[in-house]
């Protein structure tokens, strides 16, 4: 009897024993499944592709394949070179341009400067009456440029002010392309329109300056030429010598209003020829064909001697770099995130796996919502991307989708 009920109190007790080991392991569960994902949201990212496709930045005969197949290149090595007479032709055209309209310059200097002795000649030999009717042709041509030289002045300074704005936007829209570019998600072209696009604003926004102080100038000719027709206007006729001295102050300031205004016309027209110029610069940098990143050339897609058109695959590279996930974040979270910050990958094929990383980059702004993402994401259209390199070798497979848990608190 009394060992019937010793074996039921150990069956009670082992069931108690064990119940308490699975509340204990129940309660370890629910501390992780809190610790995972209940002080921070779950993100989810794509393993990127390590296949980089280099697109022909532009137009043109492809002359040289430099980096041969099964060749391991750096990030900026030259994949090969197209054509480069036409921008030489081109070149030598716009050089022959400049030197024209330096030539012109000073044909206009030297035909104002004679213009303005024979206007002194005719003005003195003219009676008084005569003069005051120049005068007053002279004085309503001033008013009328010096209008026109503050409607230019106020153009230039809102036309400046837009370029700055759109330069902000070519400058976090670089940014973005170039990290597509690197990932394999955009084409050389698309990178190279927009490098040129900033090429010319900043061309202009760097002349500015100088077109602005030369308005100044020209304003405060016009100013001058303007107080002199006036004083003229008063000048006794009998006195001669200040008669004299009135029309040749003001002959000197239309003079240099003229040639101040000549001036600016050439430089307009030297800036038009170095925007031009930067431009073919630019589009020489992009006719030797750089790698993106690091890897290994994997295959030629066109053959030496072909006309490419901007945008056409020329060769596969292989990226060598550290693999990399790439999560779309919700833009309220990513304003939170910190570049450094520790996280945990684990991928949904094995999800027993952790892989250890850290952000390495913040998107600037939102990007649509990839397809195989969007299941995981629900209602969300455009997220900021952000970019998670792993400390040492990783074995995720390009393309998978993970689960990206922060080490940070938000």
């Amino acid at each position: 009897m009394i060992e019937r009920r010793l074996a039921r109190d150990n069956r009670w007790g082992l069931r108690l024993l064990a119940g308490v080991v699975w509340g204990c392991a129940l309660l370890v569960s629910l501390t992780a499944w809190w610790f995972m994902n209940g002080r921070n949201p779950v993100l989810i990212g794509l393993v990127d592709e390590r296949t980089v496709i280099v697109t022909a930045p532009l137009d043109g005969r492809l002359q040289d394949i430099v980096s041969v197949e099964g060749e391991h290149i750096g990030a900026g090595a030259i994949l090969a070179r197209y054509d480069a007479r036409q921008f030489d032709q081109q070149a030598a055209g716009l050089e022959a341009e400049r030197a024209a309209a330096q030539a012109v310059h000073r044909q206009q200097r030297q035909r104002l400067q004679a213009t303005a002795q024979m206007r002194v000649q005719a003005w003195e030999a003219d009676a008084h009456e005569r003069r005051l009717l120049l005068v007053t042709e002279e004085l309503a041509s001033t008013r009328v440029r010096y209008q026109e030289l503050l409607h230019d002045r106020h153009l230039q300074e809102v036309q400046a002010e837009q370029d700055r704005q759109e330069l902000a936007v070519i400058d976090e829209e670089l940014q973005r392309r170039q990290d597509l570019l690197e990932r394999g998600l955009l084409g050389t072209d698309q990178l190279y329109a927009l490098r040129r696009r900033r090429a010319v604003l900043g061309s202009a926004l760097d002349q500015l300056p100088t077109i602005m102080a030369s308005l100044d100038t020209i304003g405060q000719a016009l100013a001058a030429q303007e107080a002199a027709l006036n004083a003229l206007a008063h000048v006794d006729p009998d006195q001669s010598d200040d008669a004299r001295q009135a029309w040749r102050a003001a002959a000197a300031a239309q003079e240099e209003a003229e040639l101040l205004l000549t001036d600016v016309q050439l430089a307009q027209e030297l800036t038009r020829l170095d925007q031009a110029m930067a431009l073919l610069s630019l589009t020489r940098r992009a006719a030797q064909v750089d790698a993106p990143v690091a890897g290994m050339v994997t295959r030629w897609l066109q053959p030496a001697g072909v006309y490419v058109r901007a945008g056409e695959p020329l060769v596969e590279l292989s990226d060598s770099r550290p693999a990399q996930v790439t999560v779309l974040v919700d833009p309220s979270v990513a304003r939170r995130l910190e570049t450094g910050g520790a996280v945990t990958v684990v991928p949904l094929s094995a999800r027993w796996q952790r892989h250890r990383g850290v952000i390495s980059h913040i998107g600037h702004s939102v990007v649509p919502v990839d397809d195989r993402m969007r299941p995981y994401l629900g209602r969300l259209s455009a997220a900021v991307p952000v970019h998670v390199r792993f400390n040492g070798a990783s074995d995720l497979i390009a393309g998978e989708t993970v689960r990206v848990f922060l080490d940070q608190k938000l």
